[in-house]
């Protein structure tokens, strides 16, 4: 009968698999594979004829097998495929003594891909004994890496349009065709203002985009005082939604709360929420923004009364340069990173994003954070904590 690794011992294999062990220095299995048992990689010995000689866990895990018996022959297990050409190449002769590959590898209905390294074994005596076979899941370091080059092209492709525009701008110039059009000039160079703008956003979102995956969540981070941050960015957009006729609305509720953060990203939330939320309104809306404790955490929201957002495109929302695209928004600019860098910043410290929405109707964004509470507070009565604060209101309509 066939056992698991867990239960082998040399007793359980033919003799010239506990000779092959015993060769090279394995005669106490048991203690190694307390060793080895814990690894995340796989790890396989096979001897000169193509048996298994060790096997640990992550081995029959990897390979997508139940059982891995000793002293029984490998391309029993592998069913084809290059991991058994390899090894059968390399018992058979093959002129490389040290071979590294990446392979596809099914397990059930998912694919795996693992970077197989094989090694002969010498005896000085009767040359080559065997083969080390290490495996290492890398699937997530290969997303992460089409990942990459994903986000690099997409970043061309952001940067490529707007300076082809100008491009196309500057050669109309150039060739004196808006010489006798001042106001077409002046039009043409006012475009160019704007995708110069919208570049330089581009590049300051990526900027901070880079310095978020490097910083790590202390950094700069100080006790921040929600409501003024959150006054701070309605008087910053208060001409903005004057021009759209959005009504801006702060409750801060009834107590003072705080987080523990980088002011600068702190802003970076709140100014990006508040931004969108205004784009994406309607002439005559209202930006209800409203601070507030649940469970012991601080709940930033920014409800609007826009256009919505259909239930199937939220899980995509947060995506780097993701943007919902319909004829309501096709000339809504933007760089696609704002609710990136939100849920970045928001998740650095321990919180999270919320969206609710309805197509039509509107957006509510909510972002969750720690509550840090200030020692001046804490070393007060309760009762004297947190005294009560009168909502305010931005009231923006022209």
């Amino acid at each position: 009968m066939r056992r698991s690794f867990a239960s082998d011992t040399p007793s359980s294999t033919d003799d010239h698999t506990a000779a092959f062990r015993a060769r090279i220095g394995l005669q106490d299995v048991d203690s190694l594979q307390k060793a080895i048992t814990i690894m995340d990689d796989g790890l396989l010995l096979i001897d000169a004829q193509g048996k298994i000689a060790f096997a640990n866990l992550a081995a029959r895990r990897l390979l997508g097998v139940r059982e891995l018996p000793l002293g029984s022959h490998i391309e029993d297990h592998l069913r084809g495929g290059e991991l058994q050409t390899l090894i059968h190449g390399c018992l058979n002769g093959g002129e490389h003594k040290h071979v590294t590959r990446e392979l596809n590898v099914e397990i059930g209905e998912s694919s795996v891909v693992i970077l197989v390294t094989i090694t002969l074994l010498h005896d000085e005596n009767k040359g080559e004994v065997g083969l080390v076979v290490a495996m290492q899941d890398v699937t997530s370091l290969k997303h992460d890496e089409r990942s990459d080059v994903e986000f690099v092209r997409i970043v061309t492709h952001e940067l490529r349009a707007p300076l082809g525009a100008i491009r196309g701008y500057l050669d109309v110039m150039l060739q004196g065709l808006t010489a006798s059009d001042e106001q077409k000039e002046h039009q043409m160079l006012e475009r160019m203002r704007m995708r110069t703008d919208a570049l330089l956003q581009l590049v300051d979102d990526l900027l901070l985009m880079s310095r978020l995956e490097k910083a790590g969540p202390k950094r700069d981070a100080q006790l921040v005082p929600l409501r003024e941050q959150v006054e701070e960015a309605l008087d910053l957009f208060a001409a903005e939604a004057s021009a759209h006729h959005i009504r801006l609305h702060l409750d801060a509720g009834s107590h003072p709360l705080c987080v523990l953060a980088d002011p600068a990203e702190v802003q970076q939330i709140i100014t990006n929420l508040v931004s969108n939320a205004i784009k994406y309104n309607r002439p005559g809306g209202s930006i209800e923004v409203a601070i507030d404790q649940v469970d012991g955490k601080v709940k930033l929201s920014v409800e609007d009364t826009g256009l919505g957002i259909a239930a199937d495109a939220i899980p995509e929302l947060g995506k780097e340069f993701h943007r919902i695209k319909t004829s309501a928004t096709r000339d809504i600019t933007g760089t696609g990173l704002g609710l990136s860098i939100v849920k970045r910043i928001t998740e650095k410290y321990g919180g999270h994003l919320s969206i609710r929405s309805r197509e039509g109707e509107g957006s509510t964004f909510a972002v969750y954070l720690p509550r840090a509470v200030p020692a001046a507070q804490m070393s007060r009565p309760v009762a004297e904590r947190s005294p009560a604060l009168p909502a305010m209101s931005h009231s923006s309509i022209a």
